[in-house]
């Protein structure tokens, strides 16, 4: 569970800060599901600070979904598309099997 006075958008911020992040959208009610864009070569190294960092802000253990540059659904204006992340990560995974 997330602590009071504390949402997703502020693990967002901070998410953001971290090397190697390139973008990254933070869903869920009870438990975080990062949708993180990484730089090449830094997935690994990014989801375990991510999970540091939600750690050190009260949060459950993430869920973290890493994916590369460029690669999340995004709005006409550039900003990533929120609606529907869990739909489109479920079918990007499956076109990859």
């Amino acid at each position: 569970t997330q602590p009071d006075g504390l949402d997703t958008a502020h693990l967002e911020y901070q998410i953001r800060l971290l090397a190697g992040v390139a973008d990254v959208a933070v869903t869920g009610e009870t438990v975080p599901v990062c949708y993180v864009e990484t730089l090449p070569g830094q997935q690994e190294r990014v989801v375990r600070q991510i999970a540091t960092t939600a750690e050190l802000l009260g949060f459950a253990r993430p869920v973290t979904r890493p994916v590369a540059q460029g690669t999340l659904p995004r709005t006409p204006s550039g900003k990533i598309r929120r609606v529907g992340l869990s739909t489109w990560w479920a079918a990007t995974r499956e076109a990859t099997a």
